[in-house]
């Protein structure tokens, strides 16, 4: 009911309703509080339940400890709050990482790099796969990127139009397409603007697309 008195369809009550908390937390204690906390910043009832249905932890989490460092990080960057709100909806689990283990080196960096804060911010809010650090996975990508001639803003379009890019091992995905655009005869300022306007050509595998398509386009004259 109290779902309900806050907005909320019957549906999204349901759904928030059966996430289950930890023995002995009840309404007051987490779930409440978490809820009424995320419509504060300007979530909508659907957001609510997509947010906590995509990370359910969140409902057992001390908001002081994990969740208001991250807001406020993200304040600290120039985000109002329905755009810490859409960060959150559409990254929940930028919520499950440590700011001085991940955040503040990532977006550092990536302003050592020459970007601008918008697009350090953009990047560094990007989740990576749990376990994986600046080094093993963002560094080399967002380096690799930078090496093909890309400058701060077609990187940041390049990882927002494929965020999973930054959790691709380079050798297994990035380096074979690049190599095979290069061996068409591009050079690679050529290679990073093709990449730029598509990114979702990393995502194909050589074998069963790209290569045949390029044959195919061959024998046709």
């Amino acid at each position: 009911q109290w779902l309900k008195d806050l907005g909320m369809n019957d549906a999204q009550a349901k759904t928030i309703a059966k996430i289950p908390q930890k023995r002995g937390d009840g309404l007051d204690h987490n779930l409440k509080p978490t809820v009424q906390r995320l419509m504060d910043l300007g979530m909508d009832g659907s957001q609510v339940v997509r947010t906590i249905k995509s990370l359910p932890q969140l409902v057992s989490y001390r908001l002081e400890d994990k969740f208001e460092p991250i807001v406020q990080w993200l304040r600290n960057l120039g985000m109002k709050d329905s755009e810490v709100a859409t960060t959150i909806v559409k990254h929940p689990k930028l919520l499950t990482l440590r700011l001085d283990e991940k955040l503040i080196p990532i977006a550092q960096w990536l302003k050592d790099l020459g970007m601008n804060d918008a697009q350090a911010k953009t990047i560094a809010k990007i989740p990576q796969k749990r376990g994986d650090g600046l080094d093993h996975n963002l560094k080399p990508t967002v380096q690799r990127l930078m090496d093909l001639g890309m400058d701060g803003s077609q990187v940041v379009r390049t990882i927002k139009s494929l965020p999973q890019l930054v959790s691709y091992r380079l050798e297994d995905k990035f380096e074979p397409i690049v190599q095979w655009l290069r061996n068409l005869g591009m050079k690679d300022s050529e290679v990073a603007t093709t990449i730029v306007k598509h990114p979702k050509l990393l995502t194909l595998r050589l074998d069963e697309k790209l290569i045949p398509i390029a044959q195919w386009l061959k024998d046709l004259g």
